[in-house]
C-alpha cells in the first residue's frame, strides 16, 4: 500500500473520529425544544413563587401594621382611662377639702361661732 494512500486513510479516520465526537455533543431539535420548555416552565414557576411570596409578605406586613395600630389604640385607651381616674381622684380630693373648709366657714357666715 502506498504511503500517500495510508496518509489519506489516516486523515479520513481522524476526520471521522472528530465528526463523531462533535455529533455526540449535538442534541436533536426535539430534545432542545423539550429542554427549552422545561427551563421556561421552571422560570415561570419561580416567577410565580416570587409573586406568591411577595403577596404573602405584604399580607403579613399589613397584618402586623393592623395589630400595631390596634395595640396602640388599646394603649392610648388605657392611658386615657388612667388620666381620667387620676383626674377623678384629684376632683374628689378637692371637693372633699372644699366640703371640709365649707363646713368650718359656714357657721361663721351664718352668725358666728
Amino acid at each position: 500500500m502506498p504511503v500517500w494512500f495510508r496518509l489519506i486513510r489516516e486523515d479520513i479516520a481522524s476526520f471521522r473520529t472528530e465528526t463523531n465526537q462533535r455529533l455526540d455533543k449535538l442534541v436533536t431539535q426535539d430534545a432542545f425544544e423539550a429542554e427549552k420548555r422545561r427551563t421556561d416552565d421552571r422560570f415561570a414557576a419561580l416567577g410565580k413563587d416570587v409573586v406568591d411570596n411577595r403577596e404573602e409578605a405584604n399580607g403579613a406586613i399589613t397584618a402586623l401594621g393592623t395589630d400595631l395600630k390596634a395595640k396602640t389604640l388599646r394603649d392610648q385607651d388605657r392611658e386615657d382611662e388612667a388620666r381620667r381616674f387620676k383626674a377623678g381622684q384629684v376632683i374628689a380630693i378637692v371637693l372633699g377639702v372644699a366640703a371640709i373648709v365649707a363646713s368650718f366657714i359656714m357657721p361663721f357666715i351664718h352668725g358666728g361661732a
